[in-house]
């Protein structure tokens, strides 16, 4: 983890909670982290003279738990501190969660590692990160600005396991332009075909039995090459039955390509080095 200790946070919430533990550990690692429990502890600590913020994460568990009047009040308190809304499991889908408040960035809680890595690369290299943008950006603006193909091309085989033909081709298609190669499968069964794989990539959609059987299967008969799991707005409970099952990373749909790369690269390594230990580990990212 990059250490930028300018960087003043403070996080608002209850970092004990499965979702955002992970959030306010790396905050604390990387960042001069300030805490409070809630809204009314925050505003109080703002209040004290000469405490400045530079961002302000609030960790927000379920719709309604943050009033706009209250994100308004917020904003006028800190109006130099810049907002990252961290949404838990109860928050997903746009139908919930809705269009993210001005001034504020939203993440999901599953997707704060590879962003925060992401952000504090930038700072170390002297660019602008995601939430050193106008707060007039838009959602889909920071989004596409995450997007960018690796300088160099990677080698490796990675067997993509989806049922559908569509997904198989457009994930073909990216990692084809980012140097690798790709072998289509829609069952276990049909690794037999495939040699010298580096890495898959196994598509669910809410990781129920039917599906962590069938990563279990994919695990087992690929000989526990590293899988990177695909599934939608996945919740704490079900990452850790993919990770069990054998899943090396889970990441979430819809995805950004930097974060399935990111994945993939990270998930490559580490089966490198545990198999150098003669043990192969599962972590989620």
């Amino acid at each position: 983890m990059l250490m930028t200790t300018t960087i003043t946070t403070l996080f608002v919430g209850d970092g004990s909670k499965c979702e955002f533990r992970r959030v306010l550990s790396t905050l604390k690692a990387s960042t001069h982290a300030k805490t409070a429990v809630n809204l009314d502890e925050a505003t109080a600590l703002l209040a004290v003279p000469r405490e400045t913020v530079d961002l302000i994460i609030l960790a927000v568990s379920r719709p309604g738990e943050i009033r706009c009047d209250q994100f308004d009040d917020l904003v006028r308190q800190a109006p130099l501190s810049r907002i990252i809304l961290v949404l838990g499991s109860w928050c997903e889908g746009e139908q919930r969660s809705g269009k993210p408040w001005p001034g504020g960035q939203r993440v999901f809680w599953y997707d704060w590692s590879r962003y925060w890595q992401r952000e504090l690369e930038s700072v170390a290299h002297g660019l602008c990160p995601t939430w050193g943008r106008p707060v007039t950006t838009t959602h889909e603006e920071l989004t596409d600005s995450t997007v960018t193909l690796p300088t160099t091309r990677s080698a490796g085989l990675i067997v993509l396991d989806t049922p559908v033909l569509e997904t198989a081709d457009t994930l073909a298609d990216l990692l084809r332009v980012c140097g690798y190669a790709t072998y289509w499968v829609r069952s276990a069964n049909d690794l037999g075909k495939v040699a010298g794989a580096t890495s898959a990539v196994w598509e669910g959609t809410m990781g129920d039995d039917r599906e962590v059987a069938h990563l279990a299967r994919l695990s087992f008969a690929s000989g526990r090459i590293p899988i990177v799991a695909l599934l939608d707005f996945p919740r704490a409970d079900r990452i850790e039955r993919l990770l069990a099952a054998g899943a090396a990373h889970v990441v979430a749909k819809p995805f950004l390509l930097d974060d399935l790369l990111t994945a993939l690269q990270r998930a490559t390594l580490g089966s490198q080095a545990t198999h150098r230990d003669g043990q192969l580990s599962a972590v989620n990212c």
